[in-house]
């Protein structure tokens, strides 16, 4: 074998590492940000579900009329992750990984805080109130 055709082959062995490194350096990023993907799917979902077990539970209070009360239990962690529950008019609002989900509630009057842990909802004369 001459010298320029080692050479040669040297060249196409180094290309070749070097073309399957970068294929796997692509194959690694996409699966990491798959993973990121599922992640936000999964956690979204979960602030989804608190969420609508929160209005569910303060809509019943309302339907079911004065001197109905309820307890809310709200989850102090979002899938091991810090959120925010609150309530803004007519709406109760999640806030997590800087998104804002929200959803309606139908009690026109409502007084307290949203807390997580355990909550009293009790509709008193058609306030709703949240101890």
């Amino acid at each position: 074998m001459s010298l320029s055709t080692k050479s040669q082959l040297g060249m196409e062995i180094i290309i070749l590492i070097s073309v399957l490194f970068l294929g796997s350096i692509a194959i690694t990023t996409a699966s990491y940000l798959k993973t990121i993907d599922y992640s936000y799917s999964v956690i979204g979902l979960r602030a989804s579900q608190i969420l609508d077990k929160t209005v569910e539970r303060i809509n019943t209070v309302v339907f079911e009329g004065d001197g109905f009360s309820s307890t809310l239990y709200i989850d102090e962690y979002l899938l091991g992750e810090k959120y925010n529950i609150s309530l803004s008019n007519d709406l109760v609002l999640i806030s997590f990984r800087g998104n804002i989900i929200s959803k309606e509630i139908v009690a026109k009057s409502i007084s307290g805080i949203l807390s997580k842990g355990k909550n009293w909802v009790s509709n008193q004369n058609g306030t709703i109130i949240i101890s």
